[in-house]
């Protein structure tokens, strides 16, 4: 009976053991893991910026179809980036048993 007790007692240390859950989580080092993206870099998106700013700063006040093209400019600003960031919100949201499904499933 002692021998069971020992067993059972060895198999829920080993479950709650967090190198076992590493393990079966499959967890990496955060060190080791890339982001993978547009590829922008600081200076990029700082260049970028500067020029987007120059042209709103240097606009004619009186050419109205330049004020026009300006605010859709302004108002896509970014678009792309908020889309990436809502997707990856949502995938956040799920619990982590529909992803471990997806992935084995190749999708």
């Amino acid at each position: 009976m002692s021998d069971v007790k020992t067993v059972e007692k060895n198999e829920v240390k080993d479950l709650l053991s967090v190198d076992q859950i590493k393990k079966d989580l499959v967890l990496h080092s955060p060190s080791s893991i890339s982001v993978s993206g547009s590829g922008a870099t600081a200076s990029d998106l700082d260049e970028k910026a500067a020029g987007f700013v120059d042209k709103i700063l240097n606009m004619n006040p009186q050419d109205y179809k330049n004020q026009e093209e300006t605010k859709q400019a302004v108002d896509t600003f970014g678009l792309d980036l908020q889309k990436e960031a809502a997707q990856k919100s949502e995938l956040l949201k799920q619990p982590v048993k529909n992803l471990s499904q997806r992935s084995a499933d190749g999708g």
